[in-house]
């Protein structure tokens, strides 16, 4: 539970920060009355789409007990925060000018949530990693320890 729990909800928090970003926090530009919305009102919707699925993937890690599970999860998650992070650069991109608010504001914000997500998805990747290593030693030692009990 605890392990589930320090990986699970730093992932669900930070997946409910990044679907805030471009719409409450640090919102993309303002698009005028009657215009069609500009490219980071699109890249702000799909960090929204990105934000909740980071916020189930982190509530399926909080509630899974298989680690292979865990490590499927983290895994996917991880590879989302690099297509993620290529929505404002190369999919749909963010507007061209320097100083609008979107390139000032959303950009550098999303971008540190990514940056948080993928860290703990591959802490959680890398601890998985220890936990199945530990317990495959641990169950060669159980293994040569009742061989060796057989032999005498």
């Amino acid at each position: 539970m605890k392990q589930s729990l320090m990986v699970g909800l730093p992932i669900a928090l930070l997946g409910a920060l990044l679907a805030a970003v471009p719409s409450h926090i640090l919102p993309v530009c303002e698009t005028p009355h009657g215009a069609a919305p500009m490219r980071c009102h699109w890249t702000g919707m799909m960090m929204i789409g990105f934000g909740l699925t980071f916020f189930l993937v982190g509530a399926l890690l909080f509630f899974c007990r298989t680690n292979g599970v865990r490590t499927g999860l983290s895994a996917a998650a991880l590879l989302l925060t690099a297509t993620a992070g290529t929505v404002p650069d190369f999919l749909i991109g963010m507007c061209a000018a320097p100083a609008m608010a979107c390139r000032t504001g959303t950009y550098p914000g999303v971008m540190a949530v990514l940056a948080l997500t993928a860290a703990a998805c591959a802490a959680n990747l890398v601890y998985l990693r220890h936990l199945a290593t530990r317990e495959r030693h641990g169950d060669e030692t159980s293994h040569h320890r009742s061989h060796r009990a057989e032999q005498s």
